[in-house]
């Protein structure tokens, strides 16, 4: 079993030097690995922060009082309320008190990023022992706001799951060992609070991005609902069936009777030569309610002879017929694939609908599928949704140039979902790449001129 100093001397990759010389003052200038500005310090989380006395927080649980339980959520997403509960439920009659600010871990968890401060809204809510506390010494050349940026990036969680299980073999940290173990890089405060103002700039414009993107879908449910019960004139007379309403001039029918439904299979496995072929091959998993342009596995022309697989031509609608979490999710093929016994492709008799709309319906449709078609096998908690049933799903059928436009209204706002995402993607790429680098020194803030407020 590795000690804290042989495993941190490894990281270092040097031999821990005499305290007080010139070996050390060079090694000071270096982060796991990494070599450092001049001016630049590096301290471990026990020089400033201050281990809380629990004995001063300690809360005896009573029966007829309500207490906020707060969870640390993994990869440092923070602190969040998890419940809140009477005393008579609590089973640990003896908690403790945390105040905002506190810096708290899960001793089990820290392995995996769960850790981080108590914003204020969770003020004077309790845990149980199993996190340690910890408050940020009040030193005049630390920023908080730096060292909660430093702490969330993933080779601090990674570096204390190396030392727990391939240390140790176990999966608990010990205060005392967190407190040794993270290293934290200090420019001189200055250039802490310049690297912190661009950064929070970054996740600013991640979060207006995320914003959009919560709006837009917001819209999009709204929109859905309207466009398939009202259509596209919501003056237009409208009619009460089955299924609710909707305009008087469309009908409601049965999936099957205007739709082929075709299921498909998986080669042997015993057979190598059946995979890793030219075929692609297509699981239920891979379907995203959106378009499949490839698919994780590829069969072979004797294991789609050998199997029921079939070959699903490009722009077939697809449906999962299983699986939890899985079960009616959709897909629009863009490429020809095979595909595999979960999944059925929904193939128009007669040109009855387009693909693309069945499948916007089909997910507007989805909570009332789940509720009243789907089963649950009791003897393993599988969801299926049997072709038989499938086939008798009522499903609604405009006038096709009524489904043109009502497509190109529901992709337009597809396609302004897509951007967002795409830029929330790329920066986050940006803030995880700026952050790497401005706290290693890579990239220099120290002529930026920041607003003062």
């Amino acid at each position: 079993m590795k000690t804290l100093d042989e495993f941190l001397n490894k990281q270092y990759r040097t031999k821990t030097p005499a305290k007080g010389s010139a070996v050390l003052q060079k090694q000071r200038k270096k982060l796991y690995g990494n070599e450092l500005p001049e001016g630049w310090d590096v301290v471990s989380f026990g020089q400033i922060f201050r281990l809380v006395d629990k004995k001063s927080r300690k809360v005896k649980i009573k029966d007829d009082q309500t207490y906020r339980l707060v969870t640390v959520k993994l990869y440092a997403k923070g602190i969040v309320l998890r419940e809140i509960k009477q005393g008579s439920e609590i089973k640990t009659k003896t908690m403790y008190r945390i105040q905002e600010g506190d810096f708290i871990i899960s001793k089990i968890d820290a392995r995996n990023g769960a850790y981080g401060f108590v914003p204020p809204e969770l003020d004077r809510a309790v845990v149980s022992g199993d996190f340690p506390i910890w408050r940020l010494k009040e030193l005049d050349y630390v920023d908080k706001d730096f060292v909660d940026l430093y702490l969330s990036q993933p080779m601090i969680w990674e570096l204390i799951r190396n030392f727990v299980t391939g240390s140790t073999n176990r999966k608990r940290v010990s205060p005392e060992e967190f407190m040794y173990l993270v290293r934290i890089p200090l420019p001189p405060l200055e250039e802490q609070r310049k690297i912190v103002y661009v950064l929070k700039t970054v996740q600013q414009a991640i979060e207006q991005q995320e914003k959009i993107i919560k709006t837009t879908k917001d819209l999009k449910r709204a929109l859905m609902k309207r466009l398939f019960t009202k259509g596209l004139d919501p003056n237009q007379p409208t009619k009460m069936t089955e299924i609710g309403e909707i305009p008087e001039h469309w009908e409601v029918v049965p999936l099957g009777e205007v739709s082929n439904l075709l299921s498909g299979g998986t080669p042997s496995r015993q057979h190598s030569e059946y995979w890793n072929g030219s075929i692609p091959w297509l699981k239920s998993g891979e379907l995203n309610d959106g378009y499949i342009y490839s698919t994780e596995e590829t069969i072979s022309d004797i294991g789609l002879k050998k199997s029921s697989a079939k070959i699903i031509p490009k722009g077939t609608l697809l449906i999962a017929l299983y699986g939890k979490g899985t079960v009616t999710k959709t897909a629009i093929l863009g490429i020809d694939s095979a595909i595999n016994q979960a999944i059925c492709a929904i193939i128009p008799k007669n040109n009855a609908f387009l693909p693309r709309f069945m499948q916007y319906y089909l997910i507007y449709r989805r909570p009332v599928i789940l509720k009243k078609y789907v089963r649950v096998q009791s003897d393993a908690g599988r969801t299926n949704l049997y072709l038989g049933v499938l086939r008798g799903i009522p499903v609604i059928l405009p006038p096709i140039e009524e489904q043109k436009k009502i497509v190109e209204i529901l992709e337009t706002v597809d396609r302004k979902i897509e951007l967002a995402q795409q830029k929330r993607k790329a920066l986050e790429e940006l803030f995880s790449t700026l952050r790497h680098k401005l706290m290693t020194g890579q990239i220099r803030v120290s002529n930026l001129k920041i607003p003062t407020e």
